[in-house]
């Protein structure tokens, strides 16, 4: 079952991301343009979100590769 925006009620895009610190939820409203990241403990600001990727990109970059 899809998941309605608390704006406007329309239907919302949601996108997983998978990281070393857990998962990053993005949930997106092409009505009313809310956006809104969430870890599985709550709201994450764009910012902490940036540095929890950058995080991942620099420990993937210097992992051995197989």
């Amino acid at each position: 079952m899809s998941e309605l925006c608390p704006r406007c009620r329309h239907t919302l895009v949601t996108i997983r991301l998978d990281l070393a610190k857990g998962a990053r939820t993005l949930r997106s409203c092409s009505n009313c343009d809310l956006r809104a990241w969430q870890t599985d403990d709550g709201p994450i600001a764009l910012d902490g979100l940036l540095s929890d990727i950058s995080d991942f990109a620099a420990s993937r970059s210097t992992a051995p590769r197989r």
